[in-house]
């Protein structure tokens, strides 16, 4: 594998092979090779009647990346981070990484989240806000390497997928966010977002820091911006910036212009919308308040309750 100093775009992979998730028919370890796709847009929530946004829905920014890359990069998981509604988190290791040009790049710590079997469209969601949300990469939230996916044949056996049929995680359930599922025989589809690496949750039984609220409002009047409302604020969804190094050194806010030690994630539940900032405001406002009040308790309260 090549070695370079050049940071990857975040659109410099065409295409993932991942190791340590899947198994053939016999029981032995196979690699599982995913392109990259291109999510469906996601439809907008329009509101003609309560207080819609001066001049309309925004329009997504334009993208300030390059052209689409041709790296084909080996991932193996190692270890296992959490599991949601919507997938698991893996950590992974870069085991090699090649191109027909010869083009070569470094990457951070990275994660992959891994669609549960009935949820790939939930992540096809999420995977589109994270491009919609390309200007609060590495500032607001994750830098999102791409969403890759293929379909799987029935003699191809996901360990993970084991207990899907039965169990949902109910700790993860979010009102009013119902899963698209696919069917649940063959051919399966396998889909799987690209992260880099964030730290460790905010600490709980500790009055909240004026620097984590101060960046959780700020980061909340950035989607807002945007015209993008979380619908999944909670303590879960909020992690520490990654270290730099071995991270990448977080980016400025483009609207606030500074940087922020905390990041938001999570997003399969989220919707753009053309409700004034104000509205956000107010509604983001409310969820934050329960996450402030409950954390010097031990409290993770969740927004449903």
């Amino acid at each position: 594998m090549l070695i370079s100093s050049v940071p990857a775009n975040l659109n410099s992979v065409a295409q993932i092979t991942l190791n340590g998730i899947a198994k053939d028919a016999d029981g032995g370890e196979i690699s599982i090779t995913l392109p990259r796709c291109t999510p469906p847009p996601v439809e907008p929530v329009i509101d003609v009647d309560f207080r819609p946004r001066q001049g309309g829905l925004p329009e997504r920014r334009p993208s300030l990346l390059p052209a689409p890359g041709d790296l084909s990069v080996t991932l193996s998981v190692t270890d296992r981070i959490g599991v949601g509604r919507v997938g698991f988190v893996y950590g992974v290791s870069v085991e090699a990484s090649s191109s027909p040009t010869g083009q070569s790049f470094s990457f951070p710590p990275l994660v992959v989240k891994i669609s549960r079997q009935r949820y790939t469209q939930n992540m096809a969601r999420e995977a589109w806000f994270y491009e919609e949300m390309e200007c609060l990469q590495g500032s607001a939230i994750a830098r999102c390497y791409g969403f890759f996916g293929t379909e799987l044949g029935n003699d191809v056996r996901i360990g993970l997928w084991d207990k899907d049929e039965e169990s949902d995680d109910e700790e993860e359930y979010s009102p009013g966010m119902e899963p698209v599922k696919k069917p649940l025989v063959g051919p399966y589809t396998l889909s799987i977002l690209v992260l880099e690496r964030l730290g460790g949750r905010l600490p709980l039984r500790v009055f909240m820091s004026a620097e984590a609220k101060e960046d959780m409002k700020n980061i909340y009047d950035d989607m807002a911006e945007l015209g993008i409302f979380h619908r999944d604020i909670r303590w879960a969804n909020f992690l520490r910036a990654p270290a730099s190094p071995p991270g990448l050194p977080s980016l400025p806010s483009p609207f606030q212009h500074r940087t922020y030690t905390w990041r938001v994630i999570d997003f399969d539940n989220s919707e753009k919308n053309n409700d004034e900032i104000e509205t956000h405001q107010f509604s983001y406002g409310q969820y934050m308040e329960l996450i402030i009040i409950n954390i010097p308790y031990g409290y993770p309260a969740e927004p449903w309750e």
